[in-house]
């Protein structure tokens, strides 16, 4: 027992420092932008409303995160659509930052994705 509360708890913090460095990259990449409040960046629904607005996706792009919430049909199409929308947004937020499409794209794959959103937000 004490060896999974071990687990949880590293687990746990890998999560956590995962996501403030997401949250560090993408309000980074509000300010370079010039979209504000880049605060949104540390609040969880809020930073998707921040990536809409600095790569300049109607709100509307949003409801396509909805379909994973559809008893049935989520459980078959959700994933794709989100990972469809956070393709297509961070392809969007690459090109606002004077970058190339694809560097954006390629933040869904894993371990790459944190490399890219450090490029964008560190890059000049």
């Amino acid at each position: 027992m004490a060896f999974l509360m071990t687990f949880a708890g590293v687990i746990i913090f890998i999560c956590l420092l995962l996501y403030i460095y997401s949250a560090i990259c993408l309000q980074i990449i509000a300010k370079k932008t010039g979209q504000h409040p880049a605060w949104m960046a540390w609040i969880p629904v809020a930073n998707l409303f921040l990536m809409c607005k600095i790569g300049k996706l109607d709100y509307k792009w949003l409801l396509l995160l909805l379909v994973s919430f559809v008893p049935l049909i989520g459980t078959f199409f959700g994933p794709i659509c989100v990972l469809f929308w956070t393709a297509f947004a961070w392809y969007k937020i690459a090109i606002a930052r004077g970058k190339e499409g694809w560097i954006g794209a390629i933040t869904i794959i894993p371990v790459i994705g944190l490399f890219t959103m450090g490029y964008l937000a560190f890059s000049r």
